[in-house]
């Protein structure tokens, strides 16, 4: 498949995620629909705004999922599988792995998705990556020239008010759009949770392109569009000057979780 059409479908298929906690928005994250029912995975800490995952952070009766579809409108969702922690007495606190699936609360229908491929990859495999980074900004400023005082803007955030209790939020954010960036799987790392209770597998993937925050919890996708990655953080390396020796800094690399971990909770959905 060309890089247009991988592009069209990741336009159609990457939703921006919000996390709202009754009284403001607390989280801006990213997700892909992987069914025709709306359903999304995700990156755990795009729901909980932290990690490791805890059950206060999903069970919370006050934290709204909010996403939204373009040209639709903006619907709520509910963690329904939220991080594997797993627990040993070899490590010193809980890992938590970096996936979630969430779902609309109002089933959707013929929701442009796309298909997972959990099969081993390989080093030097390209790929494409989409999420709403908060690098995106309005050409010229001009968000910050607009005369807000005009009787017209001023309506339009009220109207948006009146339509949801926090879209006016969404007003002020709407300059985060989609950003699909190339790049090659250059570092592939598995691992293994094993006890005699769970045995979870998957790879954590080094992509020699950054993503930036909000693009978190966006598909990585192959050549064929499957996806075959989450998009978790940005790669940190570690500097070294007189002034702060073992200085770390973000690399120039993004992290990515493939989904095999999830592949019997997504199957079941």
């Amino acid at each position: 498949m060309n890089t247009i059409k991988i592009c069209k479908k990741l336009k159609e298929a990457t939703r921006k995620i919000i996390i709202h906690d009754g009284v403001e928005i607390i989280g801006i994250g990213s997700g892909v629909i992987i069914n025709n029912k709306g359903d999304i995975l995700t990156a755990a800490h795009v729901v909980t705004t932290r990690l490791p995952v805890r059950k206060e952070d999903v069970q919370d009766p006050e934290i709204e999922i909010l996403v939204m579809h373009e040209g639709i409108g903006v619907f709520k969702y509910y963690s329904s599988h939220c991080g594997i922690t797993f627990v040993s007495e070899f490590i010193k606190e809980p890992i938590s792995i970096d996936l979630a699936v969430i779902r609309p609360y109002s089933p959707m229908t013929d929701t442009p998705s796309i298909s997972i491929n959990v099969n081993t990859l390989a080093l030097g495999t390209k790929i494409l990556m989409a999420g709403f980074s908060d690098e995106i900004a309005f050409p010229f400023s001009f968000d910050k020239k607009l005369n807000y005082k005009h009787p017209y803007l001023r309506q339009l955030p009220s109207a948006m008010q009146k339509a949801h209790p926090i879209l006016k939020k969404f007003f002020d954010i709407a300059k985060m759009s989609l950003m699909i960036k190339s790049g090659m799987i250059g570092n592939i790392l598995h691992f293994n949770f094993k006890d005699p209770s769970i045995n979870y597998s998957g790879d954590i993937l080094y992509i020699d392109n950054v993503m930036h925050s909000g693009a978190s919890g966006g598909p990585v996708v192959n050549e064929n569009c499957e996806l075959v990655g989450i998009i978790s953080e940005r790669a940190i390396a570690e500097v070294s000057f007189e002034e702060s020796p073992g200085l770390k800094v973000p690399s120039g690399s993004a992290v990515a979780i493939t989904p095999k971990p999830f592949a019997n909770i997504i199957k079941e959905l």
